[in-house]
């Protein structure tokens, strides 16, 4: 029993030696970064060798074979990555494949030169798009997409959150700045603004100082994670930071890089992490959300809880890439077991153990076989698209609260306004209560005349309007009636007209935008139609009295209505005449001016408070020429009714009542005019004022020219007869007549006139006389008092 026990044993070591020795190794070229700029060759070898490790226990893959790495530090450094590959190429044994390298720059120089070995080669985590140009790199082959693959994503961010103005700053290498080009070309074609872009070598302080002084608030960075800590120093000391702005960055730092301690900044870990605080970071998944066992035989879950164990649950630089190096080491081994198969199908004797870096037969079954290689990893499904590279989602992570969140997912083969999938778990929270707007908003804010006092004023004017209207129609009636008659009532209707007119005026404001200046143009014509007619007929009605009253020749002069008529007319007719050709030479326009600004929602919003002014080019020459022929009309109005202002003739009935509208109108406009220009960014007040100003002094003339007349036509018709003084004569006529005026005609009243302007001429002519004589006698006493001394 012993014996046959013993000779079992033995039976087993001996084919189990026999099974040792027929395992043949097969060498890859291994190229991580242990140190320099991204320094995560610990984490990613560690995660190859695992994948390794699950390779060469199972049976089905490679059976016969066992893949081994011969690796090297590449220092993330190009010259000494090149370097060292080539020590490795010709040192033995013969390496089948090269995994590597990390730093993009070192994959560009290695891969240039790989293919001439006929090496095929595959990166677990460069993503230059640089390294797509399959003419500079026929063979190289990537887990990691090109960062240009985040683009999409970003883009579909800013259009979620309505971001159109965009700034970027990157580091001065290919790397980012082939992913800064493609993305400017993509924002242009979305009809988004570029506010700059910012390049650097080492030193961003001066870039991201221009970031803060072009008011940029949505930033994407391209640097690597020893420059991120850099850059957000600098956004620290610009307050280039918080609910105003958001950084759109890499998706491929540590998850804690802002806590490390760098020398190289002045910055604490904590002013960095206040600064980088609300980043979004993009980048392609690196870990299956969904917990489903891939090539491997393992979930991502059990693949994190390994790798912890074979690091010692350190935390390694670049780890979050380590799902990337394990679905490497399987692309590999996949890809040279269909070689494999492939070969044994063809009836070669030839095995992958043969190869040799002449053997471009070999190396191009290799190459077809990578291309054709699909799998799940624990990453998610892997395969590669014409450029060799990775097609995948690509993960939204945030840091929020101080840690970094997966916030959401973009899917590329997504249906259209689909592609984003926010987080339910880890939503994202805006410190502002809403994410930050893509520039300083300014807002116009037009000033338009509010409805109230709009609707006031209008209600205003039309009353006054109304009351024009019932005076011109008793004007009319009654214009034969001796009291009527005798104060020109063609006159007065002109008077009337313009009053209506000058009310009109205050309707002619524009409560909406007025691009037309429809507004403009109707409250011109109106207002200064207006002004002539009424200020006109009253000037005309004031220089009849001045000029009878100087007439101190006591020859017969008569003026009559027509003749202040076509004064008034002439008046209107060249004012009329000035307007329509500034209204044909230069056309007046609705014109904004800003009034104020104001600081809102803490400074992301500017109010401008516009107001709207009737302009045009040469609107300064047409308003003083119509400004100096009012005001010449208003001095002289002024003058004229100085010179009459004792005067009182009973014919001329309302003569002094006339003098005070002229006070009125002339200080009423100037105040008015003054008050315009001064309330000129003030709209409302404007409004208000001027048109209180309108209707003020246009219903005291109506009311002093008119109301007078309305009560001496009434005290008239009470009476029934002229049981008054004559007012022509002075005298009583004890009700012996009735409605002398009605039967008057047109010549007796005109010698009446006459009659008594002569009586008050020969008044002053006495008067006169006798100062003369006075002064005669004076000088006589003078004399005799002289001569008797």
């Amino acid at each position: 029993m012993m014996i046959s026990q013993r000779l079992t044993i033995c039976v087993i070591v001996v084919f189990g030696l026999l099974e040792v020795q027929s395992v043949t190794d097969l060498y890859l070229l291994g190229l991580f970064p242990m140190e320099g700029a991204w320094y995560g060759g610990r984490s990613l070898l560690a995660s190859v060798q695992m994948g390794l490790d699950h390779i060469n226990g199972r049976s089905d893959i490679l059976p016969g074979y066992r893949l081994n790495i011969m690796w090297n530090d590449t220092k993330c450094n190009p010259g000494h990555g090149t370097n060292v590959m080539y020590e490795l190429l010709y040192s033995a044994p013969t390496k089948i494949m090269i995994i590597g390298a990390a730093c993009s720059a070192v994959s560009q120089a290695t891969s240039q030169a790989s293919h001439n070995w006929n090496i095929v080669q595959i990166s677990y985590a460069s993503v230059s798009p640089a390294l797509s140009d399959k003419t500079r790199f026929p063979k190289f082959f990537r887990v990691s997409a090109p960062d240009v693959t985040v683009n999409p994503s970003r883009i579909e961010i800013m259009k979620q959150f309505n971001w159109n103005r965009i700034a970027t700053i990157h580091q001065s290498l290919e790397l980012f700045s082939a992913v800064t080009t493609d993305l400017v070309a993509r924002l242009k074609d979305e009809n988004m603004t570029l506010v700059t872009s910012e390049i650097f070598s080492n030193d961003p302080s001066l870039q991201v100082e221009s970031l803060k002084n072009q008011d940029a608030r949505i930033i994407v960075g391209g640097f690597y994670q020893d420059m991120a800590r850099k850059v957000f120093c600098e956004a620290y000391k610009n307050d280039l930071y918080g609910p105003r702005y958001q950084w759109i960055v890499v998706g491929w730092w540590d998850d804690e890089w802002w806590s490390i301690e760098d020398d190289s900044i002045t910055c604490t870990p904590e002013e960095v992490a206040t600064a980088a605080e609300g980043y979004i970071a993009t980048g392609i998944v690196y870990l299956n959300p969904v917990q489903e066992a891939g090539i491997g035989g393992i979930t991502p879950d059990d693949f994190l809880e390994e790798y912890g164990i074979r690091t010692n649950h350190e935390v390694l630089f670049g780890a979050v890439m380590a799902p990337q190096g394990y679905d490497a080491a399987w692309a590999v081994a996949l890809g040279l077991h269909d070689t494999m198969e492939q070969l044994a199908a063809s009836g070669s004797s030839k095995g992958l153990e043969d190869f040799d870096y002449h053997d471009s037969e070999l190396t191009e079954m290799v190459f077809e076989s990578m291309k054709r290689v699909s799998f799940t990893g624990v990453r998610g499904a892997l395969s590669f698209n014409d450029n060799f590279d990775p097609v995948g989602m690509v993960q939204i992570d945030r840091k929020q609260g101080g840690v970094k969140q997966k916030v959401g997912f973009y899917h590329p083969d997504g249906e259209s306004g689909n592609k984003l999938q926010w987080s339910s778990s880890s939503p994202l929270v805006w410190e502002g209560g809403s994410p930050p707007k893509d520039a300083t908003q300014s807002i116009d804010s037009p000033q338009r005349v509010s409805l109230a006092v709009y609707g006031t004023m209008c209600t205003l004017s039309a009353i006054g309007i109304i009351v024009a209207i019932v005076f011109l129609i008793i004007n009319s009636i009654y214009r034969n009636v001796r009291i009527i008659k005798m104060s020109s009532p063609l006159l007065n209707n002109l008077i009337l007209l313009g009053c209506i007119f000058s009310y009109a005026a205050v309707f002619m404001q524009a409560l909406q935008p007025d691009p037309e200046a429809l507004f403009c143009r109707l409250n011109a014509f109106s207002l200064t139609i207006g002004f002539s007619m009424a200020f006109g007929a009253l000037f005309s009605k004031t220089w009849r009295v001045h000029a009878i009253f100087t007439n101190v020749q006591l020859k017969k002069k008569v003026v009559k209505d027509s003749q202040l008529i076509i004064m008034t007319m002439g008046l209107v007719l060249i004012n009329s005449i000035i307007l329509i050709v500034w209204m044909v030479v230069d056309p007046l326009y609705e014109e904004a001016h800003e009034s104020k600004s104001e600081e809102k929602d803490g400074g992301d919003t500017i109010v401008h408070y516009q107001h709207f002014i009737c302009d045009s080019e040469k609107k300064i020459y047409f308003l003083v020429t119509l400004y100096g022929i009012q005001g010449l009309l208003l001095i002289f109005g002024c003058f004229l009714a100085w010179e009459t202002r004792k005067v009182k003739i009973p014919v001329l009935n309302d003569s002094q009542n006339i003098g005070i509208c002229i006070y009125n109108v002339v200080v009423l406009s100037v105040i008015g005019v003054t008050l315009t220009m001064v309330l000129e960014a003030q709209p409302e007040l404007q409004y208000a004022f001027t048109s209180c100003f309108i209707i003020l002094g246009t219903s005291m003339t109506q009311g002093i020219i008119f109301v007078p007349k309305l009560l001496k036509l009434r005290q008239s018709r009470k009476a029934g007869s002229e049981d008054t003084e004559d007012e022509y004569t002075g005298r009583n006529n004890g009700g012996t007549r009735t409605e002398v005026t009605a039967i008057e005609d047109k010549k007796a009243i005109e010698l009446r006139e006459e009659l008594n302007v002569t009586k008050a001429k020969l008044s002053a002519m006495e008067k006169m006389v006798k100062d003369l004589k006075n002064e005669k006698i004076k000088e006589n006493i003078i004399t005799e008092e002289g001569s008797t001394a």
